[in-house]
């Protein structure tokens, strides 16, 4: 939609979404002059994949997970070794990523590939993604290690992403091992079209093990080449961060071993098997068998830790952006960078704050971005200040909360998560949440006092406030006066009451009757929220009194009304007309003191009703029934004083004492 400001002396400004886009700065001191001053609130977020149902989940249980880390961050200060409580946060993201792609493909699999499904398996392959550099980030900037050797955890990473070849292996022994007990001599597995790219696959990937368990299965297990593998692999080294060996002690062990499986290889000890000697000089660390790694590969990282592997098993983590460049250059992929390439290699080079530049464009609309930037910089990892000494690491991590948040609360059913992320950039939060909980619909009664809860909370008054009148004016269309006066009552707003309070008087001189009485006799203290609705109350009060046959303090109450000014112009001559009831009545209700206010009062209204046309001018004349009222109001007061006079200067009891004659 074209959005547009015209203000007198001042340009045009147009926002993104016109045909002809174009933007037109708004002179500034101008403006300051003028007193003018805007907040943009965007809402293009309409398309978020976070907004579709099967992703909901991610967004409420990551909030949870968000909360546990500002909760946790109040003992950062306090010194200490929180790295495990890091870890754990940072793995209760990963099981929610898990969990959500699960539930997808749970899905694709019921319903198949198309229809509204297309958009599950995008979701899947973004949260793929996230998954992949989340897992990466946790392994470098999380759970550091002793040392910084970082490759037994990456493989890890690549066993985790790429279960295939281990998946292939599994169902390849499960075969073997019913041959096996079926009676066949040899599992003879080496048949299967995928067994020596399985070989291949676990080995890369370090499972060690499994490779000795595949190469069992073959038919030439008990020959000299196979068993002289068996045993290369068997008296393997495998660094292990706490199994008590320097890397020192640990590389010279390493160099021992391979030169003597390099020995083997080259004194053709496995030739008799061409995939078997390709498997050993792989162990080897034949760098000429790069293209047959490359070959097992799906992406240019599992090239790189296969390599360090076989050639540099105890690589710290400053030397992998050395090893990811040669890896994609082997791998071809140099000259075709993919935004998931950009991103893996911006980690490895330890450049984060690109990294979170960069996922800020990411298809999942800030998710992957806030929450990750979050937990680094919960762990301090986000250390950043420019030239002048400023924290760009906080500036940062408030901007992308604040992208978020707002992000979330353009949504009708998520705005409440959002609030939570606001809740956690102070001051700006506080101050896009009062503006963005004033804009949001109120769609419910339930949902406005969820707002007005929040808002109260956090003491933002206007927001309070702005609900109440627009929930009041709502129910002041659906002619539902009681339930607009309790909202404008919330609102402390003595305009909007005086306005309720005048339709509650318009619909009792329409109708006789008040509506929503319970309320009106039940107002309390509220009443005094404003002059006219102090006036509503105490009159509904009357009736009341009137109607349970109070009637001396029912007149009492009558003659305190006229004599206070609290009764609008047009409302003062009904009142009077319902004192003519308690004039006549058979007790004496008016003492001569109350008659004489009302006298008062009679001659101070009929003076109003009588206004000059010039100072030359005689009065208007009444019209006929007002005229005719203010006659019976005067002839029942005149009566009411002379009986009271009588009976207020003698000792006659007040009973059944009427003056006959009096005009």
């Amino acid at each position: 939609m074209d959005v547009a400001l015209a203000v007198k002396g001042l340009q045009s400004v147009k926002i993104k979404g016109s045909s002809n886009p174009q933007l037109t700065d708004t002179p500034d001191e101008l403006c300051k002059s003028l007193g003018i001053s805007a907040k943009w609130v965007s809402n293009a977020f309409k398309d978020s994949i976070l907004f579709d149902p099967c992703m909901r989940k991610l967004v409420n249980e990551s909030c949870g997970t968000f909360l546990s880390g500002q909760k946790l961050s109040q003992n950062l200060d306090s010194g200490g070794d929180h790295g495990p409580e890091l870890l754990k946060l940072s793995r209760r993201y990963r099981s929610i990523i898990r969990v959500c792609l699960n539930d997808l493909y749970e899905l694709i699999d019921k319903t198949g590939q198309n229809g509204v499904n297309q958009n599950c398996c995008y979701y899947v392959n973004v949260l793929d993604k996230i998954e992949l550099i989340w897992h990466l980030c946790e392994i470098l900037y999380v759970d550091v290690v002793p040392g910084d050797i970082v490759l037994p955890q990456l493989l890890e990473w690549i066993r985790f992403h790429f279960p295939q070849a281990e998946r292939k292996a599994a169902n390849l022994l499960e075969t073997g091992a019913e041959r096996v007990e079926a009676g066949f001599e040899t599992a003879g597995s080496e048949k299967d079209p995928e067994y020596w790219k399985t070989v291949v696959g676990v080995l890369i990937q370090g499972r060690i093990d499994a490779t000795r368990a595949l190469l069992f299965l073959h038919s030439d297990a008990r020959a000299t080449a196979f068993q002289q593998a068996d045993i290369c692999l068997r008296t393997m080294p495998l660094y292990h961060i706490y199994g008590g060996t320097s890397p020192t002690v640990f590389n010279a062990q390493w160099i021992r071993w391979q030169a003597d499986v390099r020995s083997k290889v080259e004194d053709g000890v496995f030739a008799s098997n061409a995939d078997l000697e390709l498997v050993m000089k792989i162990v080897s660390g034949d760098v000429t068998v790069v293209d047959a790694i490359r070959s097992h590969c799906q992406e240019w990282y599992q090239l790189m830790t296969a390599t360090l592997f076989f050639t540099e098993p105890t690589v710290k983590s400053f030397d992998l952006s050395y090893h990811a460049d040669h890896a994609m250059r082997a791998f071809g992929r140099s000259n075709d960078i993919q935004d998931l390439d950009k991103l893996i290699l911006l980690l490895l080079e330890a450049n984060l704050l690109e990294v979170i530049q960069e996922l800020q464009k990411t298809a999942d609309n800030g998710w992957f971005a806030v929450h990750l930037t979050n937990l680094l910089y919960l762990c301090g990892r986000l250390n950043i200040f420019d030239s002048n000494k400023v924290d760009v690491a906080h500036q940062l991590h408030e901007h992308v909360l604040l992208d978020y948040g707002t992000m979330l609360m353009a949504h009708h059913s998520l705005w409440q998560v959002g609030v939570s992320y606001l809740d956690h950039c102070p001051p700006q939060g506080l101050e896009r949440m009062e503006v963005l909980l004033s804009a949001t619909p109120l769609i419910s009664e339930t949902r406005a006092l969820k707002i007005m809860q929040i808002a109260h909370e956090r003491r933002l008054g206007s927001v309070v406030t702005t609900v109440c009148k627009v929930m009041a004016f709502k129910s002041l269309h659906q002619e539902r006066l009681g339930n607009a006066l309790a909202w404008a009552l919330r609102s402390m707003d003595a305009n909007l009451t005086n306005h309720l309070a005048d339709r509650f008087l318009e619909g009792f001189s329409d109708k006789g009757e008040f509506e929503a009485t319970d309320l009106l006799n039940n107002l309390g203290s509220c009443m005094l929220a404003s002059d006219r609705l102090t006036f509503l109350g105490k009159y509904c009060e009357f009736h009341k009194l009137y109607k349970d046959g109070n009637l001396k303090t029912a007149g009492t109450l009558l003659v305190s009304l006229l004599s206070s000014h609290l009764p609008p112009k047009n409302f003062q001559l009904i009142l009077l007309m319902q004192t003519v009831p308690l004039l006549e009545a058979r007790d004496l209700i008016f003492s001569a003191n109350e008659t004489h206010i009302l006298l008062s009062c009679l001659e101070a209204l009929e003076a109003e009703l009588l206004p000059q046309v010039d100072p030359h001018s005689v009065s208007r004349p009444l019209d006929a029934p007002t005229k005719e009222k203010i006659q019976v109001i005067r002839l029942s007061l005149a009566r009411n004083l002379s009986r009271a006079i009588i009976i207020e200067g003698s000792d006659i009891p007040n009973t059944n004492t009427r003056m006959v004659n009096v005009s």
